[in-house]
């Protein structure tokens, strides 16, 4: 029961963020774009993924953009790993022990 509620809190109260990096280049866009979850813990102080690697991504080509966001389901998956990482070590009422992040990256052809 204290999971379902902490869950339901952590909807409830969180909320989405969005950072988009851009490059003008001049040149269209493949129409797939790829996405990755980038996982941090401590608060996001300590990175567990490897940076998105655009170069490696986009095999080489341009990006076009890329954006970096914690969404809904990245809200939920933190929730209840947090409220389970809770349960079993340590309360984490002021740390948010795991925290992943969409990237969505957008390549030119």
């Amino acid at each position: 029961m204290k999971l379902l509620f902490t869950s339901l809190a952590v909807l409830l109260l969180s909320g989405c963020a969005t950072m988009t990096f851009t490059q003008d280049i001049e040149r269209p866009l493949q129409e797939e774009k790829i996405q990755h979850w980038h996982n941090t813990v401590l608060n996001g102080m300590i990175e567990v993924s490897e940076p998105a690697n655009l170069y490696q991504d986009c095999r080489g080509k341009p990006w076009q953009a890329a954006e970096v966001e914690f969404r809904l389901k990245n809200g939920v998956v933190g929730g209840i790993a947090n409220a389970a990482i809770e349960a079993v070590l340590f309360s984490t009422t002021l740390l948010a022990f795991y925290s992943p992040w969409n990237v969505e990256i957008q390549c030119s052809r």
